[in-house]
């Protein structure tokens, strides 16, 4: 089985970015290129570079699962464009499924998510991804994320194309409420590589107001915002940031139950787990 990819490399979950996924974990993350020519706009160009989207070529699936393998790591990532336009996305998944891997997709959430519901019982997780500025914020972006939730789909939200402009705020907050009145409550991950401090500070001031329990900023440097991860049902702290990016499970069960309130914040808690901060690439 043969894909057409843009890159490979190995990465903290957290940097996906997922917070609850697979704390302190690593995983194999596979570019690939989106529908149209946006890749020079990508909104993951601070961890993949732009200027090499258009260098596509084709790998093995088994090449990139012996990647995995020889590393012990059970996550692998499709990332950049949507999962659902790659060819033969379904089979895909169903293969590294079946090869006893954890597969977690990336998808813009203002389009059709039926293809995503189709594969629900390959993949683990979805990283949902809403356009501050650029998507149609109406009912179908959320009734997409819910649909997604209610199929029993592990899910984060990244909020991405933060422009430094004056409705950022209202825009923002927009978005947060329209998620935080989902169930149950989904961790919402803002992407904010590329914001100048003052608009930075606003953002954060957002969070601290709207959504501390579930919202964490991805900035400059590798470093996320804050420093603590909480429980997203009591607001208890649940874990630590390790060099500002690894996140350390603390006061939660055997399953990532809240020790205060029972509530399963993590999904999987992986025995390896990484205690540095890596982007590597892959030569393929």
């Amino acid at each position: 089985m043969i894909i057409r990819v843009l890159g490979l490399q190995i990465a903290n979950t957290e940097l996906v970015p997922l917070t609850y996924y697979d704390p302190g974990s690593l995983a194999v993350v596979v570019w690939i290129r989106g529908l149209g020519d946006h890749c020079s706009i990508c909104p993951w160009r601070y961890a993949y570079d732009p200027e090499r989207s258009l260098s596509q070529r084709y790998v093995e699936v088994d090449r990139i699962l012996k990647i995995a393998e020889r590393r012990k790591l059970t996550n692998i990532v499709f990332h950049g464009g949507d999962y659902v336009d790659l060819g033969g996305a379904k089979d895909v998944s169903m293969y590294i499924a079946s090869r006893g891997f954890d597969l977690v997709v990336k998808h813009r959430m203002s389009k059709p998510v039926e293809k995503i519901l189709s594969a629900r019982d390959h993949i683990s997780g979805v990283v949902g991804e809403v356009s501050i500025f650029s998507d149609d914020h109406g009912d179908r972006v959320f009734r997409n994320i819910q649909s997604i939730v209610d199929e029993g789909i592990y899910m984060e939200i990244a909020l991405v194309d933060l422009k430094p402009e004056l409705e950022l705020s209202r825009k923002l907050r927009d978005v947060i409420d329209g998620i935080k009145a989902l169930e149950p409550a989904i961790p919402i991950n803002i992407y904010g590589v590329g914001i100048r401090e003052e608009y930075l500070m606003l953002i954060k001031k957002i969070v601290k107001d709207t959504c501390r329990n579930t919202c964490y900023i991805l900035e400059e440097n590798l470093y996320i915002y804050p420093e603590h991860v909480y429980c997203r049902s009591c607001g208890k702290v649940v874990g630590k940031r390790i060099h500002n990016v690894i996140v350390k499970p603390l006061g939660s069960g055997e399953n990532g139950e809240c020790h205060s309130c029972g509530f399963r914040n993590y999904y999987k808690l992986s025995r390896t787990r990484s205690r540095i901060p890596l982007i590597a690439n892959i030569n393929i």
